[in-house]
């Protein structure tokens, strides 16, 4: 068997963010790694990236799935805050996307979705994905759903450096959920009511799948797409 092809589309979730006594945001070490994985593995493969028109979807707006937390800032936003990360660690605008609506692993493959990130995917253009080893399964599983993608052309890049213990279980308590809760879902709707009972089970049970953010009031969810920055250059 051939070995994969390089992919130039790259898919990263927001892994948390962390908040200081003044309120103000930063990615969390696990977000940072991811945009520093991705940033290393662009200035690999760039001349691919530019003969092939690559992006690097950066996606996440805040925490929700184990906690009430609120909707903050789209300055604050996971999506937001690894593009900045992304382009200040030198990979051109040209090859960053974002994604800022999403409150949970499952919702990120959603807005992903309708925004028509990953259409191009293929067996010559299988799609990157970059996490840890503990989110990666959760990762996959809704990306094969949602994007409608087999699991040969998910590939994972993952990034060095492997979470917390507590973390890891956490995950695999997740993931085990999540295989017993969506089994047989099909449409979004179920996927949602669905991922709405292991939001409670989670909360209940006190699991806690990613950092959360603590400091904001309730807002709305917000209604504006995805959006793709323009080039900064």
């Amino acid at each position: 068997m051939s070995e994969i092809a390089t992919t130039t589309t790259l898919y990263m979730p927001g892994r948390g963010c962390d908040i200081d006594a003044d309120g103000q945001f930063t990615l969390s070490p696990s977000s940072l790694a991811r945009v520093n994985t991705a940033a290393e593995y662009f200035k690999a493969h760039r001349l691919l990236f530019e003969k092939e028109a690559g992006l690097i979807v950066c996606s996440g707006g805040w925490s929700g799935i184990s906690s009430n937390m609120a909707v903050p800032p789209e300055e604050y936003r996971e999506g937001r805050l690894m593009h900045e990360a992304l382009y200040n660690a030198g990979v051109p605008d040209q090859y960053i996307a974002e994604e800022i609506l999403s409150s949970s692993t499952l919702e990120s493959c959603i807005e992903c979705d309708k925004a028509g990130f990953f259409k191009n995917i293929d067996s010559e253009h299988p799609l990157g994905i970059v996490a840890q080893q503990a989110h990666m399964p959760r990762i996959r599983y809704f990306s094969k759903k949602i994007f409608n993608l087999p699991y040969s052309l998910l590939r994972p890049i993952r990034v060095v450096g492997e979470e917390g213990l507590a973390m890891e279980l956490s995950e695999d308590l997740f993931f085990l959920g999540t295989l017993a809760i969506f089994l047989n879902a099909r449409s979004i709707s179920d996927f949602r009511r669905r991922e709405a009972i292991l939001k409670s089970v989670t909360q209940r049970l006190r699991l806690h799948p990613a950092k959360l953010y603590t400091t904001h009031e309730t807002n709305e969810r917000p209604q504006s797409v995805a959006l793709i920055h323009e080039n900064k250059g």
